[in-house]
């Protein structure tokens, strides 16, 4: 059983531009030679060498009008794998960026149980403070013992500044995008002041950025398909 014949690959267009400039190149040399025939051939009455050089002008014009139509097509197939490359390459990148969105839900996910856990932890504190304020004996206690709301908001500020803060090191080199310092409580939106429970949840909020992302990703996606 004989093999298959291998499929051969298409001529990309500075190739087919080699060959137009080829055959365009072997041109001058038909149209001198057609021109000889032609006035050998009024001397001798034989017009067998005039329609042979004509033949092979026509031919050439032929070969240069066919590798031109050739060269169109191979210029819009080039554009089409160049668009289907940009189509997968950002296909690719919208994969990528999904999956990191992705992981992004679960680290809110730790990011919200710890905030929980602070805000059990700082009540208890001030929960226990407050007892201590108000058993300390013979009136109330000097400043310094971590007893009033003030102090203990100081402090605790202070340590979130601690293990949160980004300062950029003079004379070292820096990222692109330092992580921002670690903020402190705020109110989004003055009107929940007094309805906290009324915020959306972070989660949330991130789950709807992550789909606004996958939105415009997709919609991005489509319009340049």
């Amino acid at each position: 059983m004989a093999a298959p014949a291998r499929k051969q690959s298409l001529p990309s267009p500075a190739e087919i531009l080699e060959l137009i400039a080829a055959k365009k190149a072997e041109l001058p040399g038909l149209l001198s030679r057609q021109n000889e025939a032609a006035e050998q051939s009024i001397t001798s009455g034989d017009e067998a060498g005039y329609q042979a050089a004509v033949a092979a002008v026509t031919a050439c014009n032929t070969d240069i009008a066919r590798l031109q139509s050739a060269l169109v097509g191979a210029h819009a197939r080039s554009r089409e794998q160049a668009e289907a490359q940009q189509r997968a390459a950002r296909a690719a990148q919208c994969e990528r960026v999904s999956k990191i969105l992705d992981e992004r839900v679960a680290t809110v996910a730790k990011i919200e149980a710890a905030i929980a856990e602070l805000v059990r932890g700082w009540r208890e504190l001030i929960e226990l403070s407050d007892k201590a304020l108000v058993a300390y004996p013979n009136g109330p206690p000097p400043i310094g013992m971590a007893l009033t709301n003030g102090e203990l908001i100081q402090l605790l500020g202070a340590e979130l500044f601690r293990q949160g803060a980004t300062v950029p090191v003079t004379g070292r080199p820096q990222l692109a995008r330092l992580p921002p310092t670690i903020p402190g409580p705020k109110c989004p939106d003055f009107m929940l002041l007094n309805q906290p429970e009324k915020i959306t949840k972070l989660s949330v909020a991130i789950e709807q950025a992550n789909n606004l992302a996958r939105s415009i990703m997709e919609g991005s996606r489509s319009h340049a398909a």
